[in-house]
């Protein structure tokens, strides 16, 4: 079982890594933890039934695409200030400290104190924002013939560059599109700074920005903080343009860069994590974990359901994703699971000492390392199972096909410290 799982893996890094070859596009993105185009090629390549979804989700990128955004700078920021360095990041509300005028950073655990250090925000809040040191990139809402507008500047400009494919026509080769326009500016603007600190996810517009670097300032370093850690991750393949450094807390995932995603060890560094710190208490026993993204409600339930005549759930919570708690797919799930567990009737108590989780999820390892045990609910092993031959600090024990219990062979499968690490990150040469 287990065996298959990993030949379809190996066979899905060989067909990204002949693509690549073939004809570079910074667009392509194959993440195999969020609804994209590359997801849907993937699942196509392994299993040829999914032509069909492969097509919807492709008919349902263009019509995003004729209703996106655009995005405008709000800060007054110091150009041309000897700022040492640059993070580019994503933020919300929640990162704003009102009372004390302060941007807080989730990824790298600091705040914009440091007016050495010049902030760059992908911005989802509403609030409003200003300091010297922080730029908030905001989405700025347009009329349909603006919308327009841009949707044919954009096709006119893969035209030109003459990449027009499918990994180019998606909304989030757009969305690339309009931050590196601005990006361009502000780098040209604060030429001095020397490093570039991104939390990498090889998104299209990190490729992008990648490859202008490059190109274009060459004496800048760029340093990807790899601040999670998914299952399977051919998103980052090495590529022809690729961050100078990568930064993992984890062996594993170094071991699984060098072995199978092209990357020089020397390039590769392992540092302690500045997201997540020993002791946490962010992940608890008894919780049901949900994704971020899902295909079905009914086949998780019917899942659940399974478990549930094993296990006795009745003291279980569900804990939706913090970036979905207005999805209405994710609250009827919440409903239903709900309702299978309170409908249960349980003949006897069991000891639970574990969390289920459900999908595509990192905070599986946060939780091993943190001593809660996992089950791993899952509609798609190939993307989503921690197999051993991956992850060779973990067991996996199978309770159905889709259904496994985790056992953690190393409680150090993530480097965690009680206190920040960022000076060990910033004195990298």
């Amino acid at each position: 079982m287990l065996n298959k799982v990993y030949e379809n893996q190996i066979y899905i890094l060989n067909k990204i890594k002949n693509f690549y070859k073939k004809n570079y596009f910074s667009s392509a993105y194959f993440c195999s933890y969020s609804n994209n185009l590359g997801f849907h090629i993937m699942n196509y390549w392994i299993n040829k039934k999914n032509i069909k979804n492969f097509f919807y989700f492709f008919l349902k990128e263009i019509y995003s695409l004729l209703n996106m955004s655009d995005y405008v700078l709000e800060s007054n920021y110091l150009i041309n200030q000897s700022y040492k360095r640059i993070f580019l990041t994503w933020g919300n509300d929640k990162n704003i400290i009102s009372k004390e005028n302060k941007y807080y950073d989730k990824y790298f655990d600091i705040d914009n104190s440091d007016k050495f250090n010049l902030w760059i925000v992908i911005f989802k809040g509403k609030k409003r924002f200003n300091n010297e040191n922080v730029i908030l990139i905001k989405k700025k809402k347009l009329s349909f013939f603006r919308k327009l507008y841009n949707f044919f500047e954009f096709i006119f400009i893969q035209l030109k560059k003459k990449q027009i494919s499918l990994h180019n026509l998606t909304s989030e080769n757009f969305f690339s599109y309009k931050i590196n326009q601005i990006l361009n500016k502000i780098l040209k603007d604060n030429y001095s700074s020397k490093n570039i600190f991104i939390p990498f996810e090889a998104q299209p517009f990190q490729n992008e920005l990648v490859e202008n670097i490059k190109i274009n300032f060459k004496e800048k370093k760029i340093v990807g903080y790899i601040h999670s850690f998914p299952s399977f991750s051919p998103n980052l393949i090495k590529k022809k343009y690729s961050p100078d450094i990568l930064i993992s807390n984890s062996k594993n995932q170094i071991d699984f860069f060098c072995k199978y995603l092209d990357w020089n060890k020397n390039k590769l560094y392992y540092l302690p994590s500045l997201r997540f710190k020993k002791n946490s208490i962010n992940i608890r026993k008894k919780k049901i974990y949900l994704p971020i993204n899902f295909s079905s409600v009914s086949d998780i339930c019917s899942k659940t359901e399974y478990l549930a005549s094993i296990y006795n759930l009745k003291e279980f919570e569900v804990i939706n994703h913090p970036e979905a708690y207005y999805s209405k797919q994710h609250n009827k799930l919440i409903n239903n699971i709900n309702n299978i567990i309170n409908n249960k009737k349980y003949n006897k108590v069991n000891e639970i000492d574990f969390s289920i989780f459900i999908g595509s999820t990192s905070s599986i390892i946060e939780s091993l390392s943190n001593g809660v045990k996992v089950i791993h609910l899952m509609e798609n092993p190939v993307f989503e199972i921690y197999s051993e031959e991956i992850w060779t600090n973990i067991k996996v024990h199978h309770i159905t096909k889709q259904i496994v219990k985790y056992v953690l062979l190393d409680e150090n499968i993530i480097n965690l410290v009680e206190k920040n690490a960022l000076d060990q990150y910033l004195n990298i040469d």
